[in-house]
């Protein structure tokens, strides 16, 4: 299962200026094997933000994690690797299940230019 949790955005590693607060941000690395203290994390943001045909906003409905306040898009064009302190403690949102992170990973990997690698 994929978490979505709460981050603290900051100006200071992102140029978006519309998400420089606390956010939901999908978690997308194995904290056991990147560099500790560091995850890479896809911010999560309303779904009425999502680019019309745009593949790289994967769409999370609230069916999929009911925790969400709204039906939400996965920005997964959009990768930070931020330090673990920046997640307050106990801002577990939500899992994701394997359907629904097996659309985010495909997109993730078209994104990465991946995808032809691994057929």
């Amino acid at each position: 299962m994929g978490p979505v949790i709460l981050v603290r955005f900051r100006r200071s590693f992102i140029w978006a200026t519309d998400i420089c607060r606390a956010a939901p941000a999908l978690i997308i690395s194995n904290p056991h094997i990147t560099l500790r203290g560091t995850v890479l994390i896809i911010p999560v943001t309303g779904a009425k933000r999502r680019r019309p045909g745009y593949e790289f906003h994967v769409e999370i409905t609230k069916a999929e994690c009911p925790e969400l306040d709204k039906d939400s898009v996965a920005k997964v064009d959009q990768i930070y690797c931020v330090e673990d302190r920046l997640i307050p403690d106990q801002y577990f949102i939500c899992g994701l299940e394997l359907d629904t992170m097996r659309r985010i990973y495909a997109k993730l990997l078209r994104a990465l230019n991946f995808d032809k690698l691994l057929k």
